[in-house]
């Protein structure tokens, strides 16, 4: 799906990673993507205590309605969901945008899941019940990578 804007490829291009250099350890938006509410909800206080910006999205279509009109840096989705499972999510997050890091989460993991995941892009896989800390350090280091990149591809000599 393509993005339509009256900016030229370049102006596109930099502001894009303008946004994402815009992102902190201490703000970044979130979007969580599961159909349970009461882990919605965790996760969601969770990251707003941290001061990030977090909506959440009951299933994937929400999320991908989200995702087009709304600049989000992370998304943490779960894979079984109705309809379109997480995974297709993550599939089409990386072919919208291929900057946003997507976390997946999971409480039926195989090594056949795993692998098709981390292949699709998945920045992280977590196993539920998961620690928050886990999900925290590898989201910090995402953005860590994120702001790094968007410094590299603003520079004029890239």
């Amino acid at each position: 799906m393509q993005k339509t804007s009256a900016l030229t490829a370049e102006e596109e291009s930099h502001h894009e990673f303008t946004l994402w250099k815009e992102s902190t350890l201490e703000y970044t938006k979130i979007l969580i993507v599961d159909d349970d509410d009461d882990m919605t909800l965790i996760l969601s206080e969770i990251l707003k205590e941290l001061g990030h910006d977090v909506a959440t999205a009951a299933n994937a279509e929400e999320a991908m309605t989200y995702i087009k009109t709304e600049e989000y840096f992370i998304v943490i989705a779960d894979i079984q969901m109705p309809v379109i499972s997480g995974i297709e999510l993550l599939k089409w997050v990386k072919e919208f945008n291929s900057m946003i890091q997507v976390f997946i989460m999971t409480a039926h993991s195989s090594k056949r899941v795993i692998v098709e995941c981390l292949a699709a892009g998945a920045t992280d896989y977590f196993e539920k019940p998961f620690r928050s800390e886990d999900i925290i350090l590898s989201m910090h280091a995402a953005i860590y990578r994120i702001q790094k990149w968007a410094r590299i591809l603003m520079r004029e000599d890239v």
